[in-house]
């Protein structure tokens, strides 16, 4: 190897040495410092989504704490059935048509079997059911519908 550099004139060493000197610093940046630089730029970005998250959570959460003071949990009225509560919410909050069974389980529990049901509707109706009614979720499962988005099948059993 030393023969072969001895033979190059000054200027092709000069040019062999800056160049490899040249491939070495650019290999250095492509392959260790511009992946650092992406990979800061990333976390980065992570950051700045959890922050803004955190800051959302925060401007909400008083309301929560507002909603979970006054949310009454009175129990269902007598003059109205647990049963009928239920069915009249359901139409209330469009969710009837997905309610393929309706059935008491004893004096305080009722037992429903939805199919294609729409999830948000589905989950505003229980929340207004808790917070007006003091009728809770006891028992739930759900699945979502294959090839329906949004949509979920399975079983509930709410009572007082």
């Amino acid at each position: 190897m030393n023969h072969w550099l001895e033979k190059l004139n000054v200027r092709e060493r000069v040019l062999l040495f800056g160049g490899s000197a040249v491939l070495l610093v650019s290999g250095l940046y492509a392959y260790t410092y511009q992946p650092l630089l992406e990979a800061q730029q990333q976390l980065d970005t992570a950051i700045d989504n959890q922050q803004r998250l955190h800051s959302f959570l925060q401007s909400i959460s008083g309301e929560v704490v507002q909603l979970r003071e006054t949310a009454t949990n009175a129990p269902a009225s007598p003059d109205q059935s647990l049963l009928g509560i239920i069915d009249s919410g359901s139409e209330q909050a469009g969710i009837k048509p997905a309610i393929k069974r309706l059935q008491p389980e004893g004096q305080d529990s009722v037992a429903l079997s939805l199919e294609q049901c729409p999830f948000d509707p589905l989950i505003d109706w229980l929340v207004a059911l808790n917070s007006s009614q003091g009728i809770s979720v006891k028992q739930i499962n759900l699945s979502r519908e294959a090839g329906n988005e949004g949509k979920v099948k399975g079983k509930l059993l709410l009572g007082l």
